[in-house]
């Protein structure tokens, strides 16, 4: 197996991020072999680009571990200049096929490190400040059918995240009954329900506080958890303006210019 130079791919990863394109072809040395190469790319091209906010997750079930092809679940950092505050106004000439994805995420008030006993939902619970109504931008800079180490040193195609304001009194309700609709331009795109997420979103934060990336912090005070789309994905092109509505939560805005 060919080392992995991580300078050299990172330098790749970055550059089609910064410059809206395709990643490669790579060599042999810049491309990921490992999930342990991946999660090594996508780190340093984090750092390159001044840190990360969080993650988002993926492969939470057994069923969708064995279609991916893995042991355990999946995640990537959502990359600090990437991260927004609703209302966001994003240039498409910044992403390169970009897709909507209504979801719901949790923010953090304390640290969750890796540890040998796993977390009870309690505990996940009283580490999370507040649960956000979000909008994940989709944007892989893959060609089609990446393998599973690219997807992941690519963020699990992650273009842009927007986050909207927290809610306080989540603890109390039934999360998984929360309902979404988003909107383009005032006309319905998708709907959905907490429920399509582990029946209950809040477990998607617990699975990933079990199942921290190898070598990785687990979550830190102040990270934000996504856990999936509620809607499906739902392109957008240049003068699109997009509004996901939370029953009882909030809104959550992103429009589009060229």
């Amino acid at each position: 197996m060919t080392p992995l130079d991580l300078d050299r791919a990172a330098t790749e990863f970055v550059a089609a991020r910064t410059g809206a394109r395709l990643v490669g072809p790579l060599p042999a040395d810049a491309t990921p072999a490992t999930l342990d190469d991946a999660y090594r790319i996508q780190a340093e091209t984090a750092r390159r680009l001044g840190g990360y906010r969080g993650w988002k997750v993926g492969a939470l079930t057994a069923e969708q571990q064995a279609k991916a092809g893995v042991a355990a679940p999946t995640a990537a950092r959502l990359i600090a200049a990437f991260v927004h505050d609703s209302p966001a106004r994003l240039s498409i000439a910044r992403l390169r096929t970009p897709k909507l994805e209504a979801e719901l995420a949790f923010s953090l008030a304390r640290d969750l490190p890796p540890r040998a006993a796993p977390y009870s939902e309690e505990e996940v619970a009283d580490a999370v400040a507040a649960m956000h109504p979000a909008i994940e931008v989709a944007d892989t800079r893959l060609a089609p059918q990446p393998s599973l180490a690219m997807n992941l040193a690519d963020a699990m195609a992650n273009g842009a995240f927007i986050v909207g304001p927290a809610y306080g009194s989540w603890r109390a309700m039934d999360r998984g009954a929360v309902a979404v609709s988003l909107r383009v331009n005032g006309t319905l795109a998708a709907t959905g329900q907490g429920a399509v997420v582990l029946g209950d979103p809040l477990r998607a934060v617990v699975v990933f506080a079990n199942n921290p990336i190898p070598g990785g912090p687990g979550l830190r005070r102040g990270d934000i958890v996504t856990t999936g789309s509620l809607t499906g994905v739902t392109p957008v092109a240049a003068g699109d303006v997009a509004v996901a509505e939370f029953a009882a939560i909030g809104t959550v805005e992103v429009s589009f210019t060229p």
